[in-house]
């Protein structure tokens, strides 16, 4: 997650998108922030 960090915002978002589609919405709000 920690990569998620330094990654675009583009790609950022897709992580977003990655982790709710996997049903992980305690690992966006983190990522999100």
């Amino acid at each position: 997650m920690l990569r998620t960090l330094n990654v675009s915002n583009l790609e950022k978002g897709t992580y977003i998108l990655k982790y709710t589609e996997n049903g992980m919405v305690s690992n966006k709000k983190v990522i999100k922030e």
